[in-house]
């Protein structure tokens, strides 16, 4: 039982309720189960021996209710973002509980001997199973703020989930979770050996996140400071940086010196970063100050048109590559969908409210059905996704420009007296 209670960290850290509903399930149906009854930690298990506390009827039902819920909120942005600040707290506790469920079930330890099916969690807690279940709960908390500063890196670079990967982690994620718990209980010390490459990739990812951020920023010439590689000014002293370098589409440094520095204030903006400090921007609105400099995201309408003009600039590459890709039926619909969102959605979907970006997103996906279809037919294929590209585009921009047009002052000086584009 040893070897499987410290596998549930890599569990629990994915998830708060799945896995512990499906201990709840395996506990409670296992025994009666012919694989599941034979095999692993259940063989031998007396029907009858699943604590109560955990794996009732109306445990089960509130764990299943649970475990939905969460699947669903796991799904929608915003949602997700929660959970993250929440789960290394809760997580712990979801993990004490599966452990002392499994520990229950199991007889206790030599340590607690008699102490059998226990009826409440506190009974499982004795001697050895009380250090078990806080090694447990450590072991989740730490794996839970690893995986929380992963995650928030990668959302930071792709907060719409552009690329998919996000969300196929996230339905990775709710596999591990369920599955995982079934297949520790049939074949231990397998999993328990996934769980050591697992926990040692994600503690990896960790530190590497930890390096790039570190990599992303140098000391201010002037006031010493840490700044943004891609700033053209510091944020804490204000002195202009002549050495500002390059961001790509997900915002992350070239390593190449600025030419223009006007464009590559707008090429800031299109990843959500501030034009002047290279801040991470936090709210969906063209109509926000930088939490770093406490400048505006948009001074005023030349900062808008300057946007548009830097992302205009990109249609012609995008449509060709896209054109490309079109070549390839279905395969290359796939990355060419990645590359045009990137490249030409995402700079105006950063700075759209959740409500306004499901309205615009509904209002072009029955253009996108058509034009899926479309890819299948012979010689017409090649024009599938660069139609999708400027479909899309097309509407974001629109609904962007008159958002900003509504929100944005028409002017701020003499670098902001430009008109809105039309």
């Amino acid at each position: 039982m040893l070897l499987p209670a410290l596998s549930l960290p890599a569990l629990f850290a994915s998830r708060v309720f799945l896995p512990l509903f499906a201990v709840a399930l395996a506990v409670r149906f296992g025994p009666d189960v012919p694989l599941l009854g034979t095999l692993g930690l259940l063989a031998g298990l007396p029907v009858d021996a699943a604590p109560g506390w955990l794996t009732s009827d109306l445990s089960i039902a509130v764990l299943g209710t649970l475990s939905a819920l969460e699947l669903v909120a796991h799904k929608s942005g915003g949602a997700r973002e929660i959970l993250n600040e929440l789960d290394p707290y809760v997580k712990p506790v979801s993990a004490a509980l599966g452990v002392a469920g499994l520990v229950s079930a199991a007889g206790g330890w030599p340590a607690a001997e008699g102490v059998a099916a226990a009826s409440l969690p506190a009974q499982a807690g004795l001697g050895f199973t009380g250090l078990l279940v806080l090694a447990v709960a450590a072991g989740t908390f730490l794996l839970a703020v690893a995986r929380r500063a992963v995650l928030s890196d990668a959302s930071e670079l792709d907060a719409d989930d552009d690329t998919g990967l996000l969300g196929l982690f996230s339905w990775g994620e709710d596999l591990w979770s369920v599955f995982g718990v079934f297949l520790l209980v049939l074949f231990p010390v397998v999993v328990a050996a996934l769980v050591v490459i697992a926990s040692c990739v994600v503690l990896l990812m960790y530190a590497r996140s930890r390096r790039r951020e570190a990599r992303s920023r140098v000391a201010c010439d002037a006031c010493g400071d840490d700044v943004p590689r891609a700033a053209l000014r510091c944020p804490h002293c204000g002195v202009e940086r002549p050495d500002a370098e390059r961001v790509g589409l997900l915002g992350g440094p070239k390593m190449q010196r600025v030419g223009d520095r006007r464009d590559h204030a707008a090429s800031l903006r299109a990843v959500h970063r501030c034009g002047v400090c290279a801040a991470s921007l936090r709210e969906r609105h063209p109509e926000q100050d930088c939490r770093l400099c406490g400048r505006p995201a948009f001074a005023g309408t030349a900062d808008v048109a300057g946007l548009d003009a830097h992302v205009k600039a990109r249609l012609p590459w995008v449509l060709a590559a896209c054109a490309g890709l079109s070549a390839v039926p279905v395969v290359g619909l796939i990355p060419g969908i990645i590359l045009y969102r990137l490249a030409l959605i995402a700079p105006y979907r950063r700075y759209l409210p959740r409500g306004r970006t499901l309205l615009v997103r509904w209002g072009v996906r029955l253009g996108y059905l058509l034009l899926i279809f479309v890819q299948l037919w012979p010689g017409a294929g090649t024009l599938a996704v660069p139609a999708m590209a400027l479909l899309a585009w097309s509407s974001y921009r629109r609904s962007f420009l008159s958002l900003a047009a509504e929100s944005v002052p028409a002017a701020s000086g003499p670098a902001s007296s430009a008109a809105l584009p039309a």
